[in-house]
């Protein structure tokens, strides 16, 4: 989803770009950077007791935004009011909708795999969609 955010934000057409043009957004510096999320946990454990941190996955918020608010709430110790959420299904900043061009799905799967299982045995969970994806269905 990050690919197709950024061909959304340099408005690129993810659906004619070549394996090659993906490998080069891969390879940039800030996409790295947004995908170290084992880089994130750490800093975050730094600065942050854990009862300090609440750790939602992207996946989780947009399967269900009332109940990610919801917890979001519960951890910040405000009440909850769904009535108030008029208009929450909306979503904003859409990617496109593109296939993977074939034999990229493999390479970052190759490339992220380790860092999936990582964030699973440190936050004691990913996305089911990660676990598909990486094939960690055993975990």
């Amino acid at each position: 989803s990050q690919l197709l955010h950024m061909c959304r934000v340099r408005k690129l057409n993810a659906g004619v770009l070549s394996v090659s043009d993906f490998i080069e957004m891969v390879e940039e510096e800030r996409f790295e950077a947004l995908s170290d999320y084992v880089q994130v946990l750490d800093a975050l454990d730094k600065v942050f007791p854990p009862e300090r941190v609440l750790l939602e996955f992207y996946e989780d918020i947009h399967a269900d935004r009332e109940a990610a608010l919801a917890r979001v709430c519960s951890f910040l110790d405000v009440d909850f009011d769904a009535g108030a959420l008029s208009g929450i299904e909306k979503r904003y900043n859409k990617s496109q909708k593109a296939q993977m061009p074939a034999g990229l799905g493999t390479l970052l799967r190759g490339k992220y795999r380790d860092v999936a299982c990582q964030v699973e045995e440190r936050v004691g969970r990913i996305p089911y969609l990660w676990k598909s994806e990486f094939d960690l269905q055993s975990h």
